[in-house]
């Protein structure tokens, strides 16, 4: 199981928060999904994603990044 620790600043208190990806394999052969959590927040739920669910959110995040990039040269 592939753990990856994505650490950022909080935008409303300034510390550092974290959130947690975990590739939770299929044992049937699939290919599983992708655990998102936020470990320092209790009254958030993890969300599980399929492959296909965490490619598309990759690619709005790339697309969102993209475009502040535009944005900005203005």
């Amino acid at each position: 199981m592939a753990v990856k620790i994505v650490p950022f600043s909080s935008r409303f208190n300034g510390q550092m928060d974290c959130m947690v990806l975990r590739h939770n394999k299929d044992f049937y052969g699939g290919n599983g999904s992708i655990e998102l959590s936020f470990p320092f927040h209790e009254d958030t739920p993890n969300f599980h994603l399929s492959l296909r669910e965490a490619m598309d959110l990759r690619n709005a995040i790339d697309e969102a990044y993209g475009i502040q990039l535009i944005e900005g040269r203005k």
